[in-house]
């Protein structure tokens, strides 16, 4: 039966207290499926147990419980700047020292490598997305998929069509896969193999770093075929 819903519960205790949405939606079948979530602001040192939760016609299901611990946080290493200046007038001025310190703040922020994406079999849209911030070596988020459709008043209507995650090297271009859901497949058949979206970048880390909307154009690859009389 399809998976109507999917999540991953998890929290410092197994009353987890916290849940966070699959990606990609399971489906249905009676293979396996690997899914996975990104969480952030989690607590360094820490144990955080978590366990799957997925409810289909048939009822909900409970995983067991894992647990993993998140890494300490190092100190921060700075290196300061030392200015001495020294003054001669009068025997009894003391030399005062000048230190500056300058520190970097890491930023996560991606941008569009193309507004262009193509629709692979299985209907999974390939975005890619280069990370312009500065900071350390890998920058992560979530990506999600509207695409503006007739409500029942004819007024325009949002409506998301394909979830995703992702995790960048610095300053290198990554080809993130989102997922279209039902209804991104049909406005995608509905437009002919092709179909215009707004692409949401959510919960980037490290941070600060605010949210981005961009624009994408999404086409179906070509399928070619051959036929003989």
């Amino acid at each position: 039966g399809a998976v109507s819903d999917c999540k991953l519960e998890y929290g410092t205790s197994t009353s987890y207290g916290s849940s966070a949405s699959c990606i990609p939606s399971p489906g249905a079948g009676t293979s396996a499926v690997a899914v996975s979530t990104l969480v952030g602001r989690l607590s360094a040192n820490t144990t955080y147990h978590f366990r799957i939760v997925a409810t289909n016609p048939g009822g909900t299901s409970h995983g067991s419980d894992q647990s993993f611990t998140t890494a300490r946080i190092a100190p921060p290493t700075i290196t300061p700047t030392t200015t001495t200046t020294t003054t001669t007038t009068t025997p009894a001025t003391t030399p005062t020292p000048l230190t500056t310190v300058k520190t970097l703040t890491a930023t996560c922020r991606v941008s569009l490598a193309s507004t262009s994406a193509m629709a692979q079999s299985g209907d999974v849209a390939a975005i890619k997305l280069i990370w312009t911030g500065t900071g350390t070596s890998t920058c992560g988020g979530k990506l999600t998929l509207t695409a503006m459709t007739k409500g029942g008043s004819r007024r325009p209507k949002a409506k998301l069509v394909g979830t995703g995650a992702f995790s960048l090297l610095l300053g290198k271009v990554g080809i993130v896969r989102v997922r279209l859901n039902e209804a991104g497949r049909a406005l995608l058949n509905a437009g002919h193999g092709r179909l215009s979206a707004r692409l949401a970048i959510l919960e980037l880390f490290p941070g600060p770093s605010q949210a981005q909307t961009e624009t994408v154009h999404l086409a179906r690859e070509a399928r070619s075929s051959n036929k003989h009389k």
